[in-house]
């Protein structure tokens, strides 16, 4: 005890900090795991501004600080200023962008503290390093339960361990728990080499680094395994290079001392025993379930490198936008990358589709935060995070061969390493998006360019200025915690809301299957009893009784059965009012608005509660189910993947034409167009703040359903002109819709069923659609439609075969059928023209694979490459 009140009290208070952050969480609550470390974050540094503020005592001030502050300072301020282009171009998106732009303010301010505070004493710097490597311990062994047993120390059970993304611990993702296992590794190496550690502290350590090397190769992380190595030779050149240069018999003393020997060979011996372990099938690695060499093997990964270089180049195409030249300056705004990747990588895609049509995933980060920096924050804010990467490089060389003391040389170079890790796994990943990657790297580099290995920069100041600036970190954490609130409020609901609309189907399953099933079995069995052939009294009595007690049964599961349709009607209802909530938390947390569209169609819960008696409450948006939903789009609209403007639709017009009949089917018949718009507006809505690839297709899809049912109300008021003119009119209207997202679909992502096998039969599912409107359209138009979505596939077949698979087998049953079809009508010009356009469209993908079975006769793909073929030829004739 006495040993820790030599500490300051905010030393102290930090420390302790430093020790609960990677585990401060709610485990029901969590969606990202960060986002409520983010919060505790937030909220401890405005505390500890206020406590700045109030211990201000003496008149003047030093504050010290280097070049990387200043340019780390600029990075803050690039980030507020790249909110212009957020105002500009999608004003929606605003809220979340503002709040990333003042945390990252927030992160900024932190560092000077951190400087000035730890900065100030070496002791200062062991203690909370040592509290770090705590926290690296409790995250590796708690890595190695998930790993092993799919268990977790925070979670209870976690998930399949032979699954490489249970290894999650509290970090939420192997990727980012490799990264902050490879930080920490060096921090357990000083300890153990370390002059002053005792015998205890060197066993922990040791012991430490075990584990927490045991866990990166887990991990599987590439760049970290890469990063690793690289920054154990810069530590190991550097810090010989350091001892030698500094010629001092203490220091050549130490290391020949076992004190250091011992330790250092342990480490060696450890590090290679592990990397040996995990190349041979052992206990270690699961008898072979992960092996490290292959997965160096995998860093050359030319389809690896596609995605990467995919999603890198969206960042860039955000940053060289010919439509917006204030995104080369200032970007498109911070944070905004997820919103309009999938619409630049469209983009990537059709310039270069032999390199990246199967490369496409799900990115919501670049996976390579320069470049993202580059795209949201532009020349502005890219020019400071290289500086502040050249001014680490610059510190390091200019500092590391005038250091004296050991354990600094042996400190300072093991910073090297650490953020040697850093800086290369944020190329391919984005660490410091999460913590506790955050704080560990912020101290790192905070400690790093402090007074206690060099040289520092000073700059006085009264104790009035010094109040007025700690009075504006108090305003900015006080803004930026209260987000946090929201944004964690956001997720906490999100999860209530999506637990309550899993339930919903987990409930239809035993109305519509479950219980019907039981209930024909009761009843089959009723029926052969009841058919029985009695022989005496008895027999009748005893199948009487048996019938009544199956009838009883009956009855209970059919009172059962009301029971979860009631459960499920409450459970769309809950699902409603927390998606709700979730957005008014945070309006941008486009998940919620994601599902809460799919509750505004979904039937017949929506259909139960909607108000026959007004339906104009609805059509004008006047319940609170449409807060979230736009009427009108303000912004840059090639953004977007809208075709006009206007977001909201109605069917008021032909509401108004049809209010009069009073007929409850017509008005049930309207409601249920309407909800159907309903959802389509959400997700049009939506696409300012999640552009999720699903919603492209189910929103066509959507159109399809309102363009049916107007064709039914259609038949239904033939006679009544004013209202077949208002069906007309939107008839049209919902097939240029239908069109448009169709297109659209197709357009981001073209390919990739590599990844998203459902994605396969897009076109075929697309062409087949297209067929259905020969009524509307008329036999010619239709045929052409389809002819040109065909080209479409054709290039899209060609380019996925070359790289995986591309087999339009499904869509030339679907030319067949229709060809035949076009015979039996007596459209035969047509079926030539569909016949001989396929054939030209298909022709580079039909020579490829009659090719590729004389190369590969046992393809595993033979029958459906033959059939394809086969009916190709057929057309060909």
């Amino acid at each position: 005890m006495k040993e820790l009140l030599k500490y300051p009290k905010d030393i102290l208070i930090s420390g302790i900090f430093f020790l609960l952050l990677p585990f401060l969480m709610v485990p029901s609550w969590v969606y990202e795991y960060s986002t409520q470390k983010h919060l505790v974050f937030s909220i401890f540094y405005t505390i500890m501004f206020f406590y700045y503020f109030y211990k201000i005592q003496k008149e003047k001030y030093e504050i010290k600080y280097s070049l990387n502050h200043i340019y780390f300072s600029l990075f803050g301020l690039a980030t507020v200023i790249s909110l212009i282009s957020v105002i500009i171009q999608n004003r929606y998106y605003f809220r979340y962008s503002f709040e990333v732009s003042f945390y990252t303010l927030m992160i900024v301010l932190v560092s000077y503290i951190l400087t000035n505070r730890f900065g100030k004493k070496f002791e200062y710097i062991e203690a909370a390093l040592f509290i770090f490597l705590i926290t690296g311990f409790i995250i590796g062994l708690d890595g190695l339960l998930n790993k092993f047993f799919g268990y977790d120390f925070f979670f209870g059970k976690y998930g399949d361990p032979s699954q490489r993304i249970t290894l999650r611990t509290t970090i939420g993702n192997p990727n980012f728990v490799s990264d902050y296992m490879g930080q920490m590794i060096p921090i357990g190496i000083y300890f153990a080499l370390s002059k002053k550690s005792g015998i205890l502290k060197r066993i922990f350590a040791i012991i430490s680094v075990f584990v927490m090397f045991w866990v990166l190769l887990f991990a599987q992380t590439r760049s970290i395994y890469l990063s690793f190595f690289l920054g154990m030779g810069i530590f190991s050149i550097f810090f010989t290079l350091s001892i030698l240069k500094n010629k001092d018999g203490e220091k050549f003393k130490y290391i020949k001392s076992k004190n250091f020997i011992i330790p250092l060979v342990l480490i060696i011996l450890i590090l290679s025993f592990l990397l040996v372990m995990f190349n041979i099938p052992s206990p270690f690695n699961k008898e072979g379930e992960v092996v490290a060499a292959k997965r160096f093997e995998a860093i050359s990964s030319v389809s690896s490198w596609d995605e990467r270089t995919l999603s890198w180049l969206a960042a860039v195409e955000q940053w060289k936008d010919k439509n917006h030249l204030e995104n080369r300056f200032i970007g498109g705004g911070i944070a905004t990358y997820p919103v309009y990747a999938v619409r630049y990588m469209a983009d990537i895609q059709a310039e270069n589709p032999a390199k990246f049509y199967y490369a496409w995933n799900n990115f919501k980060r670049a996976h390579n935060d320069y470049l993202q920096v580059l795209g949201e924050t532009g020349i502005l804010g890219f020019i400071p995070v290289v500086l502040l990467l050249l001014g680490l490089v610059t510190t390091f060389l200019k500092r590391v061969f005038k250091i004296y003391d050991f354990d600094k040389i042996l400190m300072f170079n093991l910073f090297a390493w650490s953020l040697t890790i850093v800086a290369i796994h944020s190329f391919t990943e984005f660490p410091m998006h999460l913590h506790p990657n955050i704080m560990s790297a912020l101290f790192i580099i905070s400690i790093a360019v402090s007074e206690q290995f060099g040289e520092t920069r000073k700059f006085n100041i009264d104790k009035k200025r010094l109040k007025t600036i700690f009075l504006v970190f108090i305003i900015i954490g006080i803004i930026v915690s209260y987000l946090k609130i929201q944004s964690t409020a956001a997720e906490v609901y999100f999860k209530i809301g999506n637990t309550e609309y899993m339930k919903i189907d987990a409930y239809e399953n035993v109305v519509k299957n479950q219980i019907p099933k039981i209930i024909n079995q009761i009843d089959d069995k009723i029926r052969e009893l009841k058919n029985y052939k009695v022989t005496s009294p008895l027999e009748l009595q005893k199948i009487s009784a048996e019938i009544k007690n199956l009838e009883d049964q009956k009855k209970k599961y059919l009172t059962a059965k009301s029971e979860y349709e009631n459960k499920a009607f409450n459970s769309y209802k809950k699902a409603k009012e927390y998606f709700l909530k979730s957005l008014k938390a945070n309006s941008a947390f486009g998940k919620s608005g994601f599902y809460l569209a799919q509750l505004l169609a979904k039937t017949p819960y929506r259909l139960m509660e909607v108000d026959y008696n007004n339906l104009e409450k609805y059509m004008d948006m006047k319940t609170p189910e449409y807060e979230f939903m736009l009427n009108k789009f303000n912004g840059a609209i090639d953004l977007m993947p809208f075709n006009r403007y206007q977001i909201r639709d109605t069917i008021k017009n032909l509401y108004e034409l049809l209010k009069t009949q009073n007929n409850t089917q017509l008005l049930q018949a309207l409601a249920y167009v309407q909800t159907i718009q309903d959802e389509i507006d959400q997700l049009e809505s939506n696409y300012t703040s999640f552009n999720e690839k699903n919603a492209y297709r189910l929103i066509a899809k959507l159109n399809v359903l309102i363009f049916q049912n107007l064709m039914n109300l259609e038949k239904y008021f033939e006679s009544d002109e004013k209202v077949v003119k208002e069906i007309d009119k939107l008839k049209k209207k919902y097939y240029n819709d239908f069109v448009h997202w169709y297109n659209k679909t197709i357009e981001i992502l073209p390919g990739g069923w590599n990844r998203f096998p459902e994605w396969e039969d897009v076109y075929t599912e697309y062409m087949k659609i297209m067929f259905n409107f020969n009524q509307y359209l008329g036999y010619e138009k239709t045929v052409k439609n389809i002819i040109e979505i065909s080209e479409k596939e054709s290039k899209a077949d060609y380019y996925m075969a070359k790289k995986f698979r591309g087999i339009p087998d499904k869509s030339f049953d679907f030319f067949e059928s229709l060809y035949f079809h076009l015979k039996s009508i007596n459209k035969n010009e047509l079926a030539i023209e569909l016949s001989n356009s396929v054939v030209e469209n298909y022709k580079e993908v039909y020579k490829f694979y009659v090719e590729y079975l004389k190369k590969y006769p046992d393809y595993r793909y033979k029958n459906r490459v033959e059939n394809f073929i086969k009916t190709y030829e057929f057309l060909k004739k």
